[in-house]
């Protein structure tokens, strides 16, 4: 395995003129230099030099190499700053220009970002899914009774209980609210029904019939991802200068996307394609707590659990973990008024220094399963089916402190 390290484009410039101009007409001009005026752009590439990769691939070899890559954007706008005096002769200086700007800010160079646990969190997730089925065999055998209970007419036809519901309040003489809010204790009594019972159910049964017991093995893929960003802004102290006093603001905002990944080969069958097997008891358990489901909601109990749980049919034959990361630097500078008496600003000074960071990092290995609380747990009930059941538990828990109220 060979290493290559590749560059594209270039950083250049850094420097501005600085002229003086006497009252006698005399001009110097000064190259003044600064990393604030450095632009262009620039990427770093390091990888591995597969031979004969595309070959490789298509006969089903498994190639897992370290890639990074990151591109550096750097851009300025300064207009300039020019400052007179207002009376002299002579060799004495009366114009002070800066072609930039009086002050100008340096780069930041605070890259690194704190995602360790989100890779903890994406890698945590690739190896809870791995021989993950569809239907988990054990939780559904350990529901038995429950789920074949919901199967009773009156439960299980949500259409026909909602026109019973509506005829019963319109004898009573209920018109508002109850006949929107009868037909919303049943939706949200069968939803639940049908989302941990019926549902995964009728699945494994249909399965069946079309799977039955045949055994092969399979290669699959086990992903896990997560989410981090932040914001935030520094001002650098007062540095004093001959005309003014500089402040230097600088603006950060950052995101990065995590993935992870397991490519494994498990011995498929019935059962342990459909959860049917001693390796799914301990997660089984967890799912028959009452209203664990909640509790996922807020930490990732079931995935630490699966994750942790040995496949003994299943051999990883490759695991990596990674990263797409950008940052966004602006960087401001503010002028306090003129320090000396007898001068004028003829120019002031406006304008910012950007500095975009882009990266990507791929390792091939993951981190080791860790347990965590959900730090944007809420956005995922919002994105997820789980709002759907978040409403279902809350309208149960209020329907029923309604009935002992009464």
């Amino acid at each position: 395995m060979t290493s290559r390290t590749r560059t594209r484009g270039l950083l250049s410039g850094g420097t501005q003129n600085f002229k003086t101009t006497t009252f006698g007409g005399s001009v110097t001009n000064q190259e003044l230099t600064s990393r604030g005026l450095i632009i262009g752009e620039s990427q770093t590439t390091t990888d591995v030099v597969t031979p004969n990769f595309r070959t490789r691939i298509e006969r089903g070899e498994i190639i897992n190499n370290p890639f990074e890559s990151w591109t550096v954007n750097q851009t300025e706008t300064f207009s300039g700053h020019a400052i007179r005096r207002t009376s002299g002769s002579g060799s004495t200086i009366r114009d002070y220009e800066w072609s930039k700007g009086y002050s100008i800010p340096e780069p930041r160079t605070d890259w690194w970002v704190d995602i360790h646990k989100n890779l903890v969190e994406a890698s945590t997730e690739a190896a809870a899914g791995v021989e993950k089925t569809t239907v988990d065999g054990d939780t559904e055998l350990g529901e038995a009774r429950e789920t074949i209970e919901m199967f009773h007419l009156r439960n299980y036809d949500l259409r026909q209980q909602i026109d019973r519901e509506i005829k019963y309040a319109l004898k009573k003489g209920y018109k508002f609210p109850a006949r929107s809010a009868i037909p919303v204790k049943v939706l949200a009594n069968n939803w639940l029904m049908y989302r941990y019972g019926i549902g995964p159910l009728l699945r494994l049964l249909n399965d069946t019939l079309v799977v039955g017991s045949r055994i092969r093995t399979r290669r699959e893929t086990s992903r896990g991802g997560s989410l981090a960003g932040g914001t935030d802004s520094q001002t650098y102290p007062v540095i004093s200068g001959s005309f003014h006093d500089v402040t230097h603001t600088v603006s950060k905002s950052w995101e990065s996307s995590i993935r992870a990944g397991i490519l494994y080969e498990y011995w498929g069958s019935f059962g342990n394609a459909y959860g049917l097997n001693v390796e799914n008891i301990s997660s089984a358990a967890w799912e028959l707590i009452p209203y664990s489901f909640v509790a996922d909601w807020f930490a990732n109990t079931g995935s630490y659990i699966r994750a942790l749980t040995p496949r003994f049919r299943t051999v990883r034959r490759a695991t990596w973990v990674g990263y797409h990361t950008k940052l966004f630097y602006s960087s401001y500078t503010s002028l306090s008024s003129l320090k000396p008496a007898g001068y004028t600003v003829v120019k002031n000074q406006s304008g910012a220094f950007v500095h975009k960071i882009e990266g990507r990092k791929r390792v091939p290995q993951i981190l080791g399963p860790e347990w965590y609380i959900r730090e944007n747990a809420i956005s995922q009930i919002i994105d997820s089916r789980r709002i759907v059941d978040a409403f279902a538990l809350t309208t149960q828990q209020f329907f029923k402190l309604m009935c002992r109220s009464r």
